[in-house]
Order: C-alpha cells, then structure tokens, then sequence
C-alpha cells in the first residue's frame, strides 16, 4: 500500500484524504478513512473511504472497521458517525 500523508498536498491532487488513516487490520494495511468531527454537532464524518484491491471484503472486516471508526468517534467526542454514501459498494467484489 502506498501511504502519504495528504494535508500539504493541494486538494485537487489528493488521492485518500486531508486526514486520511490507515487501517491495519491484522498485520495488514488494507487501506485509509479519512475522518473529519463536527464538535457543535458531535458527529464524525467519514470523508472518504478506500479499501485496497486485495483487501478482504467480509462482513467480519466490515464490522472491525465500523467498530474502530466508532471508538475514534468516542475518542473525539461525537456520538455519531456518518458514512460515504455508497459504502456497501466497497464490500462488493470486483
């Protein structure tokens, strides 16, 4: 996976994200969330979502993503999480 961080890089040529995160699911980096907090709304905002190519697309993946995005939420005090509509499309396989 080829990881940068992306908040000096101009908009228009970023790829996954001002704030994007990888996510390492077991001892793999499977790809990036970038998350964005509203504080007076309490709410997380997932920006955008990316899964590599060959990154597992199970339910079981699906959950310990959502469930690490929910503890970051907690962590940075929102009490909701809002997703990219189209996600379940990045489940799919291709």
């Amino acid at each position: 996976m080829r990881y940068r961080m992306e908040i000096y890089v101009p908009k228009h040529l970023r790829v996954r994200g001002f704030w994007a995160m990888p996510i390492l699911h077991g001892d793999r980096l499977i790809g990036t969330v970038d998350p964005k907090i509203d504080r007076q709304r309490a709410r997380l905002e997932v920006v955008t979502f990316r899964l590599e190519r060959d990154a597992p697309r199970d339910r079981s993946t699906r959950r310990a993503i959502e469930e690490a995005v929910d503890d970051l939420a907690a962590f940075a005090g929102a009490n909701e999480v809002g997703w990219p509509k189209g996600i379940a499309s990045s489940y799919s396989r291709r």
